[in-house]
């Protein structure tokens, strides 16, 4: 895989990851939290470029 910036990727064994969750309710809902914060940082990141290049693209056709 070719990335234009450096990334971070993980790999969640959901069998491993199911058994965590029924041990430890707690700490899984606070993993999942966090995920879901990361998640929407970054789709808000993401909505809010597009955004930008809707506004630049328009204003260069004099839209």
């Amino acid at each position: 895989m070719t990335t234009i910036t450096d990334g971070i990727l993980i790999e969640i064994d959901g069998e491993m990851l199911s058994a965590y969750l029924d041990n430890h309710p707690v700490q899984g809902y606070l993993f999942f939290k966090q995920i879901v914060k990361a998640v929407i940082i970054r789709m808000t990141y993401g909505t809010h470029r597009i955004e930008s290049l809707m506004a630049c693209g328009l204003k260069a056709h004099g839209t």
